[in-house]
């Protein structure tokens, strides 16, 4: 089981987007935990989809 933890994603204050990097690689886990420091839900929504 591959698990990715991120935090402090702070978008859109330092940054318009996550990286399509980032998102690529997550969409590789089976499991994505976000420990906390998220200011917009559409970060949520990113990651939920």
């Amino acid at each position: 089981m591959k698990i990715g933890v991120i935090s402090d994603t702070h978008v859109p204050i330092f940054a318009a987007q996550l990286p399509p990097k980032l998102l690529k690689k997550l969409d590789e886990c089976d499991r994505v935990i976000h420990a906390g420091d998220f200011h917009a839900y559409s970060v949520y929504r990113e990651l939920a989809s």
